[in-house]
């Protein structure tokens, strides 16, 4: 009896949690592999996550490129229009704007034509008409022609006791006649006729 005892007590010390070492064993090979299956996961799932993330980033910097590509586009069509419509803007400002006059140009213009006396008439209704009349004395003056008077003379109201003028624009009414450069076709004088300017 005392060996039976002592054999089940050694049976007792050889088990752990109460199994012996062929179960743990058992169970340790099913950890290994479990634990072998876990790792393969993590590092397919870490290489997928990393894969996937370096693609979609090349994919985002594609697609910025494109963007970028036809943002500059659409900059360089909007500052194209833009410049034109600034373009069109200082054209239509300098139409609308006080007419001026290119002395040098005018004057190359005006070498090899016959002189003659000149008077300058303005509508002063016309904001910047004086002032037009004046630069064009100095241009004329500085040609060689002779102005006549003391200078640009403002056109009159049309005579209102005259039916025939009295509703007419004042540079009709007046009949101002400027004569400049045509076709031969269509004026009695030669093209080189002085230019002039008269009342009937």
């Amino acid at each position: 009896m005392t060996e039976t005892i002592s054999n089940t007590n050694a049976a007792a010390s050889i088990l752990f949690l109460g199994h012996n070492g062929e179960w743990w064993d058992f169970w340790l090979i099913v950890s290994v592999i479990a634990a072998a299956l876990v790792a393969t996961a993590i590092g397919v799932t870490t290489a997928g996550s990393i894969i996937s993330h370096k693609r979609e980033t090349i994919a985002a910097e594609k697609v910025l490129e494109l963007e970028k590509l036809e943002t500059g586009k659409q900059i360089a069509e909007a500052n194209a229009r833009q410049k034109e419509a600034e373009l069109k803007l200082a054209q239509l400002r300098q139409l609308a704007g006080p007419r001026g006059i290119n002395f040098d140009v005018f004057k190359k213009e005006m070498e090899g034509k016959t002189k003659a006396p000149v008077a300058i008439w303005y509508l002063p209704d016309v904001s910047d008409a004086w002032n037009f009349a004046f630069r064009l004395q100095i241009a004329l003056g500085e040609s060689g022609w002779e102005i006549i008077g003391n200078g640009p003379e403002a056109i009159a109201e049309p005579d209102q006791n005259n039916m025939f003028v009295r509703d007419m624009p004042r540079a009709m009414a007046a009949g101002v006649v400027v004569a400049a450069k045509a076709d031969p076709i269509f004026v009695e004088n030669p093209p080189n006729a002085p230019a002039t300017a008269n009342s009937k």
